[in-house]
């Protein structure tokens, strides 16, 4: 596992992506990779590969932890970023490069803890847009805080 110390970057779990816009917590996958995240005042860098743009962004938290096949229990969702009513978009979320399709994601650890609370597994997930596809495309980052 990595740590999230400073402005780490991560890998999504392209496992679980198909998913990401239905989930069904009875027939959800468990999480192969959890990074560990250490609250420490740093932000996180996420590194969402061949993504022109990031539609949505949200935070999963998971405040009963997870079952014996490490699988979670519950869910709940906070949106970041997107085109709900009163939220702002994603643009400023996000520095693309449009050479290498790539976006960083920089979030402020005040957000993160803000987002999940008291939840010791999270998740940070999102929708890509692939302009000259058209198509859009889930990510998801897996996160379990440290002791």
């Amino acid at each position: 596992m990595q740590s999230a110390v400073g402005r780490s970057s991560f890998s999504a779990d392209s496992r679980i992506n198909s998913r990401l816009n239905t989930p069904m917590s009875d027939e959800m996958p468990a999480p192969k990779r959890w990074h560990l995240y250490s609250h420490s005042g740093h932000d996180i860098r996420l590194t969402v590969e061949n993504c022109d743009s990031i539609d949505v962004l949200e935070f999963v938290a998971y405040p009963q932890g997870l079952n014996d096949q490490g699988i979670p229990k519950s869910h709940r969702y906070g949106l970041v970023c997107g085109p709900e009513e009163g939220r702002p978009a994603c643009k400023g979320q996000a520095a693309g490069s449009e050479t290498k399709r790539n976006n960083q994601l920089d979030i402020a650890s005040t957000t993160v803890q803000d987002a999940v609370g008291d939840s010791t597994h999270f998740a940070i997930a999102g929708i890509c847009i692939q302009h000259d596809s058209g198509e859009d495309l889930g990510f998801i980052f897996f996160f379990r805080k440290a002791a």
